[in-house]
């Protein structure tokens, strides 16, 4: 039944582009949904599968925020123990180079994370100042990217970038988008993949990413990993 409910959920976040975010430095687990309705629906239906969730992030609250005023959220506590707490990635000290996280995950690990091990794996990145992003290998439609994405180099804030078609941003340049699909179907994964694409401004820039093909709520998924230096703006945008 939690498995049920806990999918329907995760659709709706989906398919609504309502924000999940965990942010462990404020200890909380985080839904935006766009209304008192879909807040109060959420928390009637929902709120054992957002514990789980929160408790598998180590996080010990949860809010549902409906509105842009600052008392416009409902929040509830998640009963974890103390041994949790201090092992939530909110209270670690962990200094890790980009090289070393993923040597401590090898590629075949990556390939094969479940929907814990995904989540899991976006924290740790999070925490490591790296930008991940997780975009549909079918549909091209981005599921999730986390909150390192920043404007100077997407122009967009990360959460506008759920639901986003990359098919726009791959549009001149369709055959590395090719290529990089031949690489991840024949190897699973592809180290420092360079490629240039159309940012949301209209610029066309150059980026580097480690990509891994993995399975994500039944869809395979192309999983990038990247630097926030790695890249390069090749034309500008235009001026009208």
């Amino acid at each position: 039944m939690e498995l049920a409910k806990s999918e329907i959920l995760w659709d709706y976040i989906k398919r609504y582009g309502w924000d999940f975010v965990p942010d462990c430095k404020k200890d909380y687990l985080l839904l935006r949904v766009f209304s008192l309705e879909n807040a109060r629906y959420v928390y009637t239906n929902f709120r054992e599968i957002l514990k789980i969730w929160a408790r598998q992030f180590g996080l010990s609250s949860i809010i549902i925020r409906y509105g842009e005023e600052n008392w416009d959220f409902i929040d509830f506590e998640v009963c974890i123990s103390p041994e949790k707490i201090l092992a939530s990635p909110s209270t670690s000290q962990k200094v890790l180079s980009m090289t070393q996280i993923f040597l401590s995950k090898s590629p075949e690990i990556i390939n094969a994370l479940d929907y814990k091990g995904f989540h899991e794996t976006i924290l740790e990145a999070t925490e490591q100042n790296l930008i991940i992003a997780a975009v549909s290998n079918i549909t091209n439609i981005c599921l999730q990217v986390n909150g390192n994405l920043e404007a100077s180099r997407a122009v967009w804030k990360p959460s506008r970038f759920i639901g986003f078609n990359y098919l726009e941003f791959w549009r001149e340049t369709l055959d590395q988008l090719e290529q990089l699909k031949n690489h991840l179907y024949r190897d699973g994964n592809v180290s420092g993949f360079e490629y240039e694409g159309i940012r949301p401004d209209g610029a066309r820039c150059r980026y580097s990413t480690d990509y891994y093909l993995l399975t994500y709520l039944d869809e395979p998924v192309r999983f990038g990993v990247s630097r926030k230096e790695d890249f390069q703006v090749v034309r500008p945008a235009p001026v009208y």
